[in-house]
């Protein structure tokens, strides 16, 4: 088991502390910046609410990231990278092919998704 230092408890009374302060200071918390997480602050905006992302790492999206093979950057835009998280959608995911439509994001059409499964897949049901 590991020992909690004082710098632990330092730390970890600041992040209670702000996180008391924007809770009183938004209507929302949502703690993490993946697609959960991003869906569900876009969803409670759109109601109106005021939110707050959290985020422990350095970027948005979660597991959903490239990497470079020949650089080992990630979240780059080349022609020499490989996905390495949930990247991909089928039909049945409906209400997401949904929300990429409505955010103007095109989805790459992998072969197991007709462009007539695309399209009814982003009809409200």
């Amino acid at each position: 088991m590991a020992k909690w230092t004082m710098t632990h408890f330092v730390l970890s009374a600041a992040l209670g502390h702000a996180l008391a302060y924007l809770a009183t200071s938004v209507d929302v918390l949502v703690v993490g910046a993946g697609q959960a997480g991003m869906s569900a602050a876009y969803a409670l905006r759109k109601m109106g609410l005021s939110v707050q992302i959290l985020e422990a790492t350095d970027h948005v999206g979660g597991r959903t990231r490239n990497v470079d093979v020949r650089t080992g950057q990630s979240d780059v835009e080349t022609d020499d990278v490989i996905e390495i998280g949930g990247t991909w959608l089928s039909p049945e995911h409906s209400a997401a092919l949904r929300l990429a439509t409505e955010l103007g994001i095109e989805v790459f059409n992998a072969s197991f998704v007709t462009a007539s499964e695309a399209s009814n897949a982003q009809e409200p049901a």
